[in-house]
């Protein structure tokens, strides 16, 4: 379903780059919604159910698509090397 989406954005916008499609289609989707109206958290709906005409009418796209602030956790020991 979703390589579908990105093709049918792709085709109505040939000019973009593989980041703007991505943000096209990462950063319109809709929040996940439960039964009783509540919203599901990002770790738990990622990015949110896919929204393919939004992603066609979005004028603004985003890069990085996405950004961490550690919320979550992390089992990998953040690390930096001097060059």
């Amino acid at each position: 379903m979703t390589a579908g989406a990105v093709a049918l954005i792709k085709s109505a916008r040939p000019n973009l780059d593989a980041n703007d499609y991505r943000s096209l289609v990462v950063n319109t989707a809709s929040p996940m919604v439960d039964p009783g109206g509540n919203t599901w958290p990002v770790q738990t709906a990622g990015a949110g159910s896919l929204n393919v005409v939004q992603g066609l009418q979005s004028t603004v796209t985003a890069n990085p698509v996405t950004l961490s602030f550690g919320k979550a956790g992390s089992t990998v020991r953040p690390s930096r090397r001097s060059r």
